[in-house]
């Protein structure tokens, strides 16, 4: 049997390279930075791929891993990005594109259906939501304007 020890912090790390590597390929991981979004008062915590144009963020893209344990924890930790980005768009620190590329997929049948309501309410943040195995959609976001 093979278990996995990694913390959610160190998957979404290692779903991080992995876009990176993408961006490498096709050319434009010099268009992304590490950087917060917000300010003093409220900002998230710090994003691996945000495009910076004429000083201010454009587009940003969060790998998120959903593979969590329970539905619960699913939600929360989706509720929590939700949140975060709800509100940097409520206080107008951030009107640009924003990309969630989640990892989740099992096959227990009440964490599939959290990660379907976790993606959900991504996406009420004005968020896109595509899967992270889907390395096309994630190029076309990283491409587009």
């Amino acid at each position: 049997m093979h278990r996995s020890f990694h913390t959610p912090e160190q998957r979404e790390a290692k779903l991080a390279r992995g876009i990176g590597n993408w961006l490498k390929e096709v050319g434009i991981s010099g268009r992304f930075t590490q950087a917060r979004l917000g300010n003093d008062e409220f900002e998230t915590p710090e994003l691996p791929f945000v495009e910076q144009r004429d000083g201010k963020a454009h587009k940003a893209m969060k790998p998120l891993n959903l593979g969590q344990t329970t539905p619960s924890a699913i939600l929360e930790h989706a509720n929590r990005w939700q949140f975060r980005l709800a509100e940097i768009r409520r206080r107008h620190l951030f009107a640009g594109r924003f990309l969630f590329a989640v990892d989740g997929t099992n096959n227990d049948k009440k964490r599939s259906r959290a990660v379907e309501e976790a993606r959900e309410l991504l996406a009420k943040a004005e968020a896109s939501v595509v899967s992270y195995q889907d390395k096309q959609a994630v190029l076309e976001f990283a491409l587009g304007d």
